[in-house]
């Protein structure tokens, strides 16, 4: 979870363009968590590797979180959702 937050948060701020929210929510009593920034499109193609949003759900998927993205006009949102969180 501690990794995946990281990366998250770390990506959302690298494309911000100027701002990034992050709120924490309980939705059906399972924790929530969505990053969205302004991202800028001129620095996307520059920065990076590729690989932060691939690891994070390569993360997800084997540990049981729920996650999502969502490209929107001007902005990108990640959710991610603990419904049934594997540590092992």
């Amino acid at each position: 979870l501690r990794q995946v937050l990281h990366n998250l948060l770390g990506n959302a701020l690298r494309y911000a363009h100027t701002k990034v929210e992050m709120a924490a929510t309980f939705e059906a009593g399972i924790p929530v968590v969505t990053l969205s920034n302004d991202c800028d499109p001129k620095t996307m193609a520059t920065v990076g590797l590729g690989l932060g949003l691939r690891l994070v759900r390569g993360i997800c998927t084997s540990t049981g979180m729920g996650f999502e993205t969502q490209t929107l006009a001007g902005g990108f949102v990640a959710r991610l959702r603990v419904d049934d969180f594997r540590t092992s």
